[in-house]
């Protein structure tokens, strides 16, 4: 009975249940059906360019190419400008899945500025001096006491008012 029923089921999922993995193509946020579309008249032109070796498909593969290009860019600056301008106070699960999806650098050097250059990523960050601490550190320990060594949150925000 159990073997009768269980090669029936098997047989109808083998014929009925699409076995064709999919993926998805577009995984970012700010790719939106005017960038698809781009993204595929560009693929397209560059199909046939490749094919005909003409230069009036050639250019335009390159136009669309620079255009989408523009517009992709144009879209991530809107879309980050969205999460940031945002307070994390107004939507916190948004600002802060955003930055846990960012992950760690895993460079150890940072990139300082020094006498309006910048220097290599590979020197050490002592040869810089102070240029590496930003200049609200500085003024911490301009900060009168009763600032500095306020209890809470809401002592320091009064004191920082009636001091500035």
């Amino acid at each position: 009975m159990w073997k009768y029923f269980k090669e029936n089921i098997m047989k109808i999922i083998d014929q009925k249940v699409p076995t064709k993995m999919t993926t998805t193509k577009f995984t970012h946020p700010w790719i939106n059906t005017t960038i698809k579309r781009l993204i595929r008249r560009k693929n397209k032109a560059h199909k046939k360019s490749r094919k005909t070796k003409k230069k009036r498909d050639r250019d335009r593969y390159k136009y669309l190419q620079q255009q989408t290009q523009m517009e992709i860019r144009k879209a991530y600056k809107e879309y980050m400008n969205d999460i940031i301008s945002l307070s994390y106070t107004e939507k916190p699960k948004r600002f802060w899945s955003f930055l846990k999806s960012k992950g760690q650098d895993s460079v150890a050097t940072v990139e300082l500025v020094e006498d309006t250059s910048f220097t290599n990523r590979g020197s050490p960050v002592m040869s810089t001096g102070n240029s590496f601490f930003p200049r609200t550190i500085m003024e911490w320990n301009t900060l009168p006491a009763r600032v500095a060594e306020a209890g809470s949150v809401e002592d320091f925000r009064s004191g920082l008012q009636t001091t500035h």
